[in-house]
């Protein structure tokens, strides 16, 4: 338990995922008393077993796998900087396996069911919150930025041709072009405030509005407001080399790119015939 509170209060304000990580750090701390009271001298790979296995009774595979990579660095932390353990606990303990990444396209009828359940339509200013959620669904489909990047979006860092994101995921500024269309739904957000183009205040109150219409009102099955990453990337891969597709999205490993490249058979049928 020491441990993990020094590793709160010296590395996790360091990270991308602050927040996140206190609370699954923290709630480590109140859900596993005994294994907390262990003097981290004592700490071997049984107990790791045990955490593990006690974890997936409670969550999902690829979350009790993201929970061992936590963990992982924290121990990382001790060897290396702090140098009170000579090897970690997590050496040879298999992980669960992390769950394959979606392939959930966006149809034009859903995108339709959903600007009409939001009583949004692009030709209008979104004033309210639920109207900036379905804007943002939009402007997420054209551009595949992440709810946070675009509930982030400064006017001072929006230009004619791109939109300059100076903070994203993965640690470096990048520089999202704009398409036209893109560009006409920004000019709709022009006068809500001076300093932000949205008054969405977070990337969760984003997705709460989202989740509450697409899944509570239309029932709509499997589908989340990151799901527009995948669209757009699957989209613009029609336009863009893959290189190309890699600076607009952010990625520095073109795997986790491909990821996000979930086309139809259709759609690679109507391709090859095209070519």
């Amino acid at each position: 338990e020491e441990l993990l509170n020094k590793y709160l209060v010296e590395v996790t304000p360091t990270h991308k995922g602050t927040k996140q990580e206190v609370c699954v750090i923290k709630n480590y701390i109140k859900k596993f008393p005994k294994l907390m009271q262990k003097s981290i001298n004592e700490l071997g790979q049984l107990d790791m077993i045990e955490f593990r296995n006690e974890r997936l009774k409670q969550v999902s595979e690829s979350t009790v796998a993201r929970d061992l990579g936590v963990l992982g660095g924290v121990f990382r932390y001790a060897r290396q900087e702090l140098r009170i353990m000579g090897s970690s606990p997590l050496t040879d303990i298999s992980k669960p396996s992390q769950a394959p990444h979606r392939e959930r396209r966006i149809s034009d009828s859903e995108i339709d069911q959903i600007l009409k359940a939001f009583a949004y339509y692009p030709t209008f200013q979104p004033v309210n919150q639920k109207q900036q959620t379905a804007w943002a669904f939009l402007f997420a489909i054209e551009t595949a930025m992440r709810a946070g990047e675009i509930v982030g979006m400064k006017w001072i860092n929006v230009f004619d041709e791109y939109v300059l994101l100076p903070d994203t995921k993965n640690g470096t500024a990048r520089k999202v072009p704009l398409s036209n269309k893109a560009r006409d739904l920004l000019e709709l957000m022009r006068g809500l405030h001076d300093e932000r183009v949205c008054t969405l205040t977070s990337a969760n109150v984003l997705s709460a509005y989202f989740w509450q219409v697409v899944k509570g009102k239309l029932k709509i099955e499997n589908l989340n407001f990151h799901d527009t990453r995948h669209e757009a990337t699957t989209r613009l891969s029609q336009k863009l080399a893959i290189q190309d597709l890699a600076k607009v999205t952010g990625h520095k490993d073109l795997k986790t790119l491909m990821g996000y490249y979930n086309p139809t058979a259709t759609e690679l049928a109507e391709r090859i015939n095209k070519i």
